[in-house]
């Protein structure tokens, strides 16, 4: 599924949308920083809560992973973040910033693993993507443009 809820954002899906394990791509036309997203309930869901944390047989119906990758223009990874389901921070019904450093990103990749048992499907929500757009040459081009006829008007008033 491919949709574009905001101008210039194209989110693709994976083709097993709503499975434990394949990536979203989101897009943007133009490079972006400051890029954010927050992922909710990164958890185990064993019904016995205890058998998550443990190496027993009957361990774990399902253990959550979270990787976020980050790529520019020429597709090179940038920066990648990892939240497990044991993570601090993580957990049912929690939610778990993830925020970049990287500049001039392209291109973000969320993959949903599951890191326990073969059972279960992931549940993690996505939710509020933030992010800068960074403005292309020709947007400076036109404001210097704009503040040298301010400049050049208002020297002809004051002659």
């Amino acid at each position: 599924y491919t949709w574009e809820p905001v101008p210039g954002v194209t989110i693709q899906s994976a083709p097993n949308f709503g499975r434990p394990n394949g990536p979203i791509g989101v897009s943007f036309a133009t490079p972006v920083n400051g890029l954010s997203f927050v992922a909710g309930d990164i958890d185990c869901s064993n019904p016995d809560q205890a058998l998550c944390s443990s190496n027993d047989s009957r361990a774990p119906f399902l253990q959550e992973r979270v990787i976020a990758k980050v790529f520019d223009a020429g597709n090179v990874l940038l920066e990648t973040k990892q939240v497990d389901w044991n993570s601090p921070g993580a957990g049912d019904g929690l939610s778990t910033s993830f925020l970049f450093a990287a500049t001039n990103i392209k291109r973000l990749e969320i993959d949903f693993t599951n890191v326990g048992g073969t059972n279960g499907v992931s549940a993690v929500g996505i939710d509020d993507l933030a992010f800068t757009t960074i403005p292309e040459p020709g947007t400076y081009a036109l404001l210097g443009a704009g503040l040298l006829a301010l400049l050049t008007i208002g020297r002809r008033r004051m002659r």
